[in-house]
């Protein structure tokens, strides 16, 4: 394949055609002019065919090319032979080829006739990386044969803690050891009462009854401390009011209406019963006082 690359010069105007009859030109006559030639894709360069223009030829050039858009400069080890005429056509076979993305021709001294011109044609096909063409994956191969055991290695480094493990039994109980020293004295504690509880309801409503509260020991003695005096519990009387009483009347022999005092007995019956009576009343009341204050009397 003929390529048609894009072209950069380091003079003026340019041409890469060469069925143009003009072609690339050195206008100044400049010393170590140059054309670089810039190609879309990579290409693998294996021949050069060059033709002079505007009457005049370059005789010999100095090939160097770049196989990316970046990088340093490749020289071609041997010169390329340039043209005898105007019209004539030169072709440099490039043994071994050459994989470009860039191609720049430097004319050498001064080899040319009158100002250097140059028509250059490249010859050659697309770059193909086969270190990037890969066809399927064959199938796995056969295991091979174990090999004979290696020597062994050295030493690893210890690795790192493991976990704790799980604890063992309990051994056997050690003997008793010496008796330790004296301690210090403790600081006695005296024994404390806590707040007395409230009254307990009164065990009778009338004749004589007794009620009683509680406490509890707060802090007990420690260290030789004094006992709590007193009791746990506390007693008095009420409802020392006389019950109600029966009474027969006299004239029907009858049980009369409940009596609770002296004046409605009074009234009740004679005098001389409603005396007998009022003593009688006096005595039990008093009986039943003193069962209660001696703890008699449930």
């Amino acid at each position: 394949d003929r390529y048609r690359p894009g072209i950069a010069s380091s003079t003026g105007s340019v041409n890469y055609d060469n069925s143009n009859l003009e072609g690339w030109r050195v206008v100044r006559l400049p010393l170590n002019a140059w054309i670089i030639y810039y190609f879309p894709e990579q290409v693998v360069v294996s021949q050069l065919l060059t033709r002079g223009g505007w009457g005049s030829w370059s005789t010999k050039f100095k090939l160097e090319y770049r196989e990316k858009d970046w990088g340093a400069w490749h020289i071609y080890p041997n010169y390329l032979l340039g043209n005898r005429d105007a019209y004539g056509l030169m072709l440099n076979v490039l043994a071994p080829s050459v994989v470009v993305k860039q191609l720049r021709l430097t004319i050498i001294g001064q080899p040319y006739q009158k100002t250097p011109s140059l028509r250059l044609d490249v010859v050659g096909c697309p770059y193909l990386d086969m270190g990037d063409a890969r066809g399927p994956p064959g199938s796995p191969g056969l295991d091979g044969r174990p090999g004979k055991r290696g020597k062994r290695g050295k030493r690893g480094k210890p690795g790192s803690q493991g976990p704790p493990g799980k604890a063992g039994p309990h051994g056997k109980r050690g003997s008793r050891g010496p008796p330790g020293f004296p301690g210090g004295t403790a600081t006695a504690q005296d024994c404390e009462w806590d707040q007395w509880g409230p009254w307990s309801v009164c065990s009778k409503s009338c004749g004589g009854g007794d009620f009683r509260r509680e406490r509890r020991i707060l802090k007990p003695p420690k260290n030789g401390g004094k006992d709590c005096p007193g009791v746990h519990y506390a007693h008095d009387v009420c409802a020392l009011t006389a019950c109600p009483f029966f009474i027969d009347d006299p004239l029907t022999g009858k049980p009369s209406e409940p009596k609770s005092s002296l004046l409605e007995l009074q009234k009740a019956s004679s005098p001389r019963a409603a005396s007998s009576q009022f003593w009688l009343l006096q005595a039990v009341s008093a009986l039943l006082l003193l069962c209660t204050l001696l703890g008699l009397h449930r």
